[in-house]
Protein backbone atom coordinates (compact mmCIF):
# COMPACT_ATOMS: atom_id res chain seq x y z
CA UNK A 1 0.00 0.00 0.00
CA UNK A 2 2.88 2.39 0.77
CA UNK A 3 4.26 1.99 -2.76
CA UNK A 4 0.78 2.53 -4.19
CA UNK A 5 0.68 5.95 -2.53
CA UNK A 6 4.35 6.75 -3.21
CA UNK A 7 5.32 6.53 0.45
CA UNK A 8 8.25 4.84 2.13
CA UNK A 9 7.36 1.69 4.05
CA UNK A 10 8.58 2.13 7.64
CA UNK A 11 7.60 -1.28 9.01
CA UNK A 12 4.75 -3.47 10.04
CA UNK A 13 3.58 -5.62 12.92
CA UNK A 14 2.23 -9.14 12.69
CA UNK A 15 -1.27 -10.05 13.79
CA UNK A 16 -0.27 -11.41 17.17
CA UNK A 17 -2.60 -12.13 20.08
CA UNK A 18 -0.01 -10.80 22.56
CA UNK A 19 -0.36 -7.27 21.17
CA UNK A 20 -4.09 -7.29 21.88
CA UNK A 21 -3.71 -8.95 25.28
CA UNK A 22 -1.01 -6.51 26.36
CA UNK A 23 -3.00 -3.48 25.16
CA UNK A 24 -6.19 -4.73 26.82
CA UNK A 25 -4.20 -5.18 30.03
CA UNK A 26 -3.06 -1.55 29.88
CA UNK A 27 0.59 -2.34 29.21
CA UNK A 28 2.14 -1.77 25.79
CA UNK A 29 4.01 -4.76 24.40
CA UNK A 30 7.34 -2.94 24.73
CA UNK A 31 6.67 -2.72 28.50
CA UNK A 32 4.96 -6.08 29.02
CA UNK A 33 7.49 -8.03 26.89
CA UNK A 34 10.55 -5.80 26.49
CA UNK A 35 12.84 -8.60 25.28
CA UNK A 36 10.40 -10.02 22.74
CA UNK A 37 10.70 -9.83 18.96
CA UNK A 38 7.41 -7.84 18.95
CA UNK A 39 8.95 -5.17 21.19
CA UNK A 40 12.02 -5.06 18.95
CA UNK A 41 9.77 -4.51 15.91
CA UNK A 42 7.96 -1.64 17.67
CA UNK A 43 11.33 -0.03 18.51
CA UNK A 44 12.62 -0.40 14.93
CA UNK A 45 9.49 1.24 13.54
CA UNK A 46 9.61 3.99 16.18
CA UNK A 47 13.24 4.76 15.25
CA UNK A 48 12.38 4.94 11.56
CA UNK A 49 9.46 7.27 12.27
CA UNK A 50 11.64 9.46 14.52
CA UNK A 51 14.28 9.76 11.78
CA UNK A 52 11.66 10.73 9.20
CA UNK A 53 10.13 13.34 11.54
CA UNK A 54 13.58 14.78 12.30
CA UNK A 55 14.36 15.01 8.58
CA UNK A 56 11.19 17.05 8.09
CA UNK A 57 11.98 19.46 10.96
CA UNK A 58 11.76 23.10 9.94
CA UNK A 59 13.52 26.13 11.33
CA UNK A 60 10.70 28.10 12.92
CA UNK A 61 12.92 30.75 14.54
CA UNK A 62 11.62 33.43 12.17
CA UNK A 63 8.14 32.89 13.62
CA UNK A 64 9.27 33.97 17.10
CA UNK A 65 9.16 37.67 17.96
CA UNK A 66 12.27 39.70 18.78
CA UNK A 67 12.44 40.80 22.39
CA UNK A 68 13.50 44.36 23.19
CA UNK A 69 14.55 45.33 26.71
CA UNK A 70 14.40 49.03 27.51
CA UNK A 71 15.33 51.06 30.53
CA UNK A 72 16.15 54.71 31.11
CA UNK A 73 19.82 54.34 30.15
CA UNK A 74 19.97 51.87 27.30
CA UNK A 75 18.11 49.81 24.80
CA UNK A 76 19.31 46.49 23.44
CA UNK A 77 17.89 44.01 21.04
CA UNK A 78 17.99 40.40 22.09
CA UNK A 79 18.09 37.88 19.28
CA UNK A 80 14.87 36.04 18.52
CA UNK A 81 14.33 32.98 20.64
CA UNK A 82 15.22 29.81 18.81
CA UNK A 83 13.64 26.47 19.63
CA UNK A 84 16.10 23.77 20.55
CA UNK A 85 15.94 20.03 20.75
CA UNK A 86 16.31 18.62 24.22
CA UNK A 87 18.16 15.36 24.79
CA UNK A 88 16.01 12.41 25.91
CA UNK A 89 17.60 12.67 29.37
CA UNK A 90 15.83 16.03 29.80
CA UNK A 91 12.51 14.24 30.09
CA UNK A 92 11.66 12.39 33.30
CA UNK A 93 11.04 8.68 33.13
CA UNK A 94 7.38 7.70 33.05
CA UNK A 95 6.24 4.71 35.04
CA UNK A 96 3.59 2.53 33.44
CA UNK A 97 2.76 0.83 36.76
Amino acid sequence: MAAEYGLEYLGGLPLDIHIREDADGGRPTVVARPDSELAAQYRRIARRVAVKVAEKAKDMSSKFPSIVIKNDRSERLIAPLKPRRLPPAAFPAVSMA
